[in-house]
């Protein structure tokens, strides 16, 4: 099996649903060959960022110095 090809899951996607015209990725800032528009941070309101530490010390997954390039948080 072969790696999976930029963009396929984007265009099978808008193949069977071409009224698509925004598509949201869950970690997708962890993708940095993603292209994308907007980038969207969500912080969970009671913990914030934890103890500060990316997994699996932590619940981070970006540290949060990431959220400096994002558009929206």
């Amino acid at each position: 099996m072969g790696r999976p090809e930029p963009g396929g899951s984007r265009q099978a996607l808008l193949a069977q649903h071409p009224e698509v015209n925004v598509i949201v990725c869950d970690d997708g800032l962890q993708h940095y060959r993603l292209a994308r528009d907007v980038e969207v941070v969500v912080i969970d309101a009671l913990r914030w960022f934890g103890n500060g530490q990316l997994l699996p010390a932590g619940p981070l997954r970006e540290p949060v110095r990431r959220m400096r390039s994002a558009d929206v948080w």
